[in-house]
């Protein structure tokens, strides 16, 4: 690793010409999707960076308020290096990625986020690295990046879906909301807590493709050799 001597060329390593360009670059394709000319330049994104950075540790309630007139809110840092409405544009058209060329595999599961506190929604994991919080279900792209998440909610409140269960319907919302903004083929990976063969049906019929562990009570009794037969053959071993 190169020799740093300030927090910006250490921030440089990571957050170097390249990745900036990138973000410039598929952020003004996604703008002129939408019919908007954002014209973002690398210097703009620079100090849009440098106000979500500041914004770390200088808290307000609201973002807004730091191009407000008000003694207590306003931030001439801020307000002085770029306009509220530009800010926000730019906010409304960041991308990393070109939507026209999206990966077709992503993932599917379920993530904890830590919370110790009492609250009605913690839940209690047995065997995973963070037992005790919230769960949420997750779909990602095959390396790792979070596209879209749902909060658990117990019974499951949609009823597109009713007679799936509650693994297969939230893997059906994922997808209804994938290909609604980005329309398309898919690949989807999830375990065995999805897995059924209703849910590989559906996808099948949506024009998708999935991959999944399946739990031998879900598997409608198809002609395949029993389980004791199989462990008794060497390993990798399938019929």
């Amino acid at each position: 690793m190169p020799e740093v001597g300030t927090p910006t060329e250490l921030l440089e390593l990571s957050l170097n010409d390249e990745v900036i360009e990138l973000i410039v670059r598929y952020s003004n394709l996604y703008a002129a999707s939408k019919g908007v000319n954002l014209g973002l330049s690398n210097s703009e994104l620079k100090c849009f960076l440098g106000i979500i950075f500041l914004s770390g540790y200088v808290s307000v309630p609201r973002r807004r308020m730091f191009w407000e007139q008000r003694a207590d809110a306003h931030n001439g840092l801020v307000s002085g290096d770029m306009r509220r409405d530009r800010f926000e544009t730019i906010v409304s058209h960041l991308n990393v990625a070109d939507n026209a060329n999206l990966d077709p595999t992503d993932n599917f599961d379920e993530s904890m986020i830590p919370y110790f506190g009492c609250h009605g929604c913690k839940q209690f994991i047995r065997g995973k690295p963070i037992r005790f919080g919230y769960k949420f279900w997750c779909g990602a792209t095959r390396l790792g990046y979070i596209c879209w998440f749902q909060p658990y909610q117990g019974k499951n409140p949609n009823t597109n879906y009713e007679g799936y269960g509650v693994g297969a319907s939230v893997v059906l919302q994922f997808t209804e909301a994938l290909t609604k903004e980005h329309p398309g083929q898919y690949h989807f990976v999830f375990d065995n807590f999805f897995t059924s063969i209703v849910l590989l049906d559906k996808l099948s019929s949506m024009g998708h493709q999935a991959t999944g562990t399946v739990k031998k009570d879900r598997i409608d009794k198809p002609p395949l050799e029993s389980e004791v037969a199989l462990k008794k053959k060497d390993i990798g071993a399938f019929d």
